[in-house]
């Protein structure tokens, strides 16, 4: 089964892309899909579906910690990996 190979943690910027990256798959084809939940703790129903492509570009996030779910899946089975995405604390005062 496919083997992923990512950071836990990414600092959100917009325009911010986060690549699947497969370690090692055998057999090498392999379907991505990537999932988003916005709770601390995500159970199988919080997950909802973002889109089937290796990478996942961040134009937006609507809550400060986002946690992010890569699924590879090939013949010989299927691997996630979750991953989380926080936003900087902009600092207002002057």
């Amino acid at each position: 089964k496919p083997e992923i190979n990512m950071d836990k943690t990414y600092k959100f910027q917009k325009g911010t892309v986060i690549d699947c990256a497969i370690k090692r798959a055998n057999p090498p084809e392999v379907n991505y899909t990537w999932y988003s939940c916005d709770i601390p703790i995500c159970s199988e129903r919080s997950w909802k579906f973002v889109k089937k492509y290796p990478t996942l570009q961040l134009a937006s996030q609507l809550k400060p910690d986002m946690k992010y779910k890569c699924e590879a899946k090939n013949a010989a089975g299927t691997a996630s990996k979750i991953i989380d995405v926080f936003k900087p604390v902009e600092n207002t005062s002057d």
